[in-house]
Order: structure tokens, then sequence, then C-alpha cells
């Protein structure tokens, strides 16, 4: 039986991106592979309980003796990581794995055992004006080295196989392509009742709205939505469902501003039809909304997958996606995929217009994306991350 250590440290609650797809992947590794592996996750006093929870609603069973816990409270993509690593080096040597499971900021810059490190995304390394200079300085002088020595870099789509490939120099035999796929909660039927009253609670009932699902860092390209919804009718209205995160020139730095300062400074014709309701943690009312919404905008300049337009497809909601690589991938030929350079936003505003009226093109929309969705599956994802575990592939 071979031993893996999972460090979680990087995980906060209601993750996205790489921590969703991090505690995903293992809770379903750990769910239907627990009895041939001996695990060891690693996490933080602050953390602990979350992650535990969460692999035990994801993997469906209690932890058993076969898992071990271990805390470490360092904090990872700080400079104490790097300061402190012998400390941790030691610990992961006393506990002797087969295998280390780690992400680019929890990585040690020297290993005790071989390690498989899960990039989500290079967005410094595409988007380098929308990142702060801490994560300029480690995408310059760590980032590579982590990841020439890995046993295995798991990536989540080809565009980003690529990417790690042409950015950071490794060979396309160590990269493996292991997908996110989306919640169960998405592919529940919901009745008629429970979608009215998710309706009534968020006071969307009665309205006709576009929908945006995700956070709000400038390469998700929000100002672009809202130049849209200036062009549509007035009727419409955008509701923005996710982290209240913030827009700016740049991550991190203190000229940030949200987005409620940018409807009132610049965009105050729109005030009183963009809604924002920040995070929902059920993501069947999720699903609620978005089905009853005239379809999904998705204008952003980087994904390292792309999950919400696949969560709009099966909640029965059409989208309309930017003219990028790895969307493309996601949702293949299935959808609407156009650029989000100024002079696009009329086709844009099209496409909403006839999805708005037009309710054949627009079941015929969903039931082509729903297709493309039985292509991912946690099951599937988590027998690929095994095998690379236990057989070295």
């Amino acid at each position: 039986m071979k031993k893996l250590l999972i460090d979680y440290r990087i995980i906060e609650p209601f993750p996205t991106g790489l921590g969703s797809h991090f505690l995903n992947l293992t809770g379903n590794l750990i769910g239907r592979y627990r009895s041939s592996l001996s695990i060891v996750i690693v996490v933080t006093d602050r953390n602990k309980d979350y992650v535990k929870q969460e692999l035990e609603r994801i993997s469906g069973t209690k932890f058993n003796r076969n898992i071990e816990v271990k805390v470490i409270n360092i904090p990872v993509s700080s400079i104490m990581n790097y300061i402190l690593f012998p400390y941790i080096f030691f610990i992961y040597r006393k506990i002797n794995p087969d295998v280390i499971l780690t992400d680019p900021w929890s990585v040690l810059l020297i290993m005790p055992k071989r390690y498989i490190l899960m990039i989500y995304d290079l967005i410094g390394f595409n988007l380098k004006n929308d990142i702060s200079l801490k994560q300029k300085i480690y995408d310059k002088f760590i980032y590579s080295w982590v990841a020439k020595r890995a046993y295995r870099i798991i990536a989540s789509t080809v565009s980003g196989k690529n990417d790690i490939n042409k950015f950071l120099h490794i060979k396309s035999e160590v990269i493996k392509v292991i997908s996110p796929s989306i919640s169960e909660d998405y592919k529940r039927e919901l009745d008629s009742k429970f979608i009215s009253d998710t309706l009534e609670k968020y006071r969307l009932n009665n309205k006709r709205y576009i929908c945006y699902l995700g956070n709000r860092r400038p390469h998700k390209n929000m100002i672009f939505a809202l130049n849209v919804l200036k062009e549509l009718d007035e009727n419409i209205s955008l509701v923005v469902i996710g982290h209240v995160d913030v827009v700016g020139k740049r991550v991190g730095k203190s000229n940030n501003i949200n987005l409620e300062d940018v409807i009132n400074d610049t965009y105050i014709a729109l005030k009183d039809r963009v809604i924002l309701l920040g995070r929902i943690e059920s993501n069947i009312e999720v699903k609620a909304i978005l089905s009853k919404s005239i379809c999904l905008v998705h204008p952003s300049k980087f994904e390292g997958f792309g999950l919400t337009p696949l969560e709009a497809l099966s909640s029965g909601t059409p989208v309309i996606t930017s003219n990028i690589q790895v969307l493309k991938e996601a949702i293949g030929k299935t959808q609407i995929v156009l650029n989000t350079n100024p002079d696009d936003i009329e086709k844009w505003v099209e496409c909403i217009e006839r999805y708005s009226f037009d309710a054949k093109y627009r079941e015929e929309a969903v039931s082509r994306g729903r297709s493309e969705i039985t292509k991912y599956s946690w099951s599937k994802s988590a027998k690929k991350l095994f095998y690379c575990i236990s057989l070295g592939d």
C-alpha cells in the first residue's frame, strides 16, 4: 500500500480555481481508493475542520485509521514557507510518504520525496500587467524551479499543458491533463416551486436578466460585461453571483476598486440594473437562478479551466464566452464564442437578444452544450490521479 501525503494548507473556505479542483479531485480519490492508499493530510489549525468536513462530504465516507491528519501552521505563498522550509522538510521526511501531492504555493524548494504538482493555470505568465509584484517575483525565480523537479505535473486542460510546456519548459510527457468536473448539485432536477421560491428569495421573480458567475478580478473583464449591459434593453438586468473581489488595474494593489464603486463612478445609469448577490453557498440555489437566466455571459480574458459555463449548461442556460482557447476547449463548438474588443459589443448584444426572444434557438444551444458535460467526471479524473500515484503513469 502506497503512502500519499496531500498538502491542503492552501485551502480556504469555499475555494475556487485551484483550491476547488484540488479539494474535489483528492476528495474523490479518497472516496474511491482509500482502501488502496495510506493517506496523510497536511492542514492548518485554521482550515482543518473545513477540509475534513469537505473531504468527508465529497468522498462520502468518514475518516478512519487509513487517514492521518498533520497540522503545520506555516502559511503558503509567504516568505515563511521558504525561510522555514527545512522544518517542513523534516516533518515530511519523518512521515516518509511514497508520493507528495501539492500545489505551486505550498511546495518546498527542496522536497524529501518525489512529488506531483497540481498547476491550475499560469495567469501570471499570460497576463503580466494584472498580477502583483510578489507573484512576478515568484513566477520569475521559483515557479520554474519547483516545476522542473516535480515527478509529475497535473494540468487542468490541454491549453494549460501547452502553457506549462511553453513558459516553464517542462517536457510534455511529464504533464498529465486531469480536468475538473461540475458538482453533483448541478446535475439535480429542481422542481418549479423550489425555483420560484429561490427567485423570490433573491428578488428576481418577474425580472429578465443575464448572469455572470465568478469572482470580479481584473482578468474576468467585468467592465466589458457592463458595457454590453448598457446597450441592452433597459428591462434586462445583470445578476452577478460570486466572490466580492476587487476590480482594478492590478491584483493586490492599493488602487483596486470594487464593482460597486465602478458602477457609482462610471456606470451610474446601470445602478438599478446590476444585481450583486455576492457568494451563494447553495449550488442548487445558483442553479435555480441560472435556469431562469436568458444566458450566462463569460467575457474573461483568461481562465484555468472555465467551469462556470459547464455549470450554466447543466442548469439549462446557454452561454456566451470570450474567444480564448481554454473556454473553446471546455465547451467545444456548442456555444457562442466572441471576441471582447470594444467593437464586438454589438455582437454580444445581438446574441443575447436572440436568446431572449427565440426559445427554440436557446433550447438547441443548451442541448448541444449538455453533450459536452458528459466528457467530464470526477470519478474519471480520480482514476487518472490514482494511476499517477500508484503506477507511476
